[in-house]
């Protein structure tokens, strides 16, 4: 687990972050005070995440709700991978997003019975989106020019892959993938 995403966890878990010290961050709950190193994106140890997690009994299971992103020619659409009843379309994807949100209301609305467990509770919607629907999306942020220079993926091959005229490989895919959260990580990491 990274460092960024366990600090989440304790904030979740009703910790309130009242200073920061350092590489370390001080949380207080009630009248009781826990220091936490901090890293962004680096993994922390997995004794030292277990450890913390034990003594606080903190609520850890968080249910992740996979939702695939994929374009046509003319819009995109969008459906629950690992969850049934979502689904949600657009010409954008700022559209999609708010629509598989609204598909969500409704299905919450159900009688209990027909509401997946997924929805009941606590979820994280995690968006996945096929290479050509990342491409589109992010065209306005990230040239092909900068993608071919994280991937180290041809420039011509990359606007094959956006215009949908070819599919990557998975492991062109994973390529781009491991190189968007390479340079999120770094960004994580940056103090201004």
């Amino acid at each position: 687990m990274k460092s960024s995403e366990f600090h989440r966890l304790i904030l979740r878990n009703g910790w309130v972050c009242v200073r920061t010290n350092g590489s370390h961050r001080v949380y207080r709950k009630g009248h009781e005070v826990y220091t936490v190193a901090y890293h962004g994106a680096k993994e922390m140890g997995e004794g030292l995440r277990l450890k913390t997690i034990k003594k606080n009994e903190f609520e850890t299971v968080m249910k992740k709700i996979r939702v695939i992103i994929e374009r046509s020619k003319d819009f995109f659409w969008a459906y629950g991978d690992n969850v049934d009843k979502i689904n949600g379309g657009g010409e954008t994807i700022d559209q999609v997003k708010q629509s598989v949100f609204e598909c969500i209301e409704i299905v919450k609305s159900f009688d209990d019975k027909n509401i997946p467990a997924a929805l009941k509770g606590e979820y994280e919607i995690v968006w996945k989106f096929d290479v050509e629907s990342l491409l589109e999306y992010y065209k306005g942020i990230f040239s092909q020019t900068g993608i071919a220079r994280l991937t180290g993926i041809n420039e011509k091959q990359l606007n094959h892959y956006a215009s949908g005229l070819k599919k990557p490989r998975p492991a062109q895919a994973k390529k781009i993938e491991n190189a968007l959260h390479k340079l999120g990580g770094e960004l994580l990491a940056i103090e201004l």
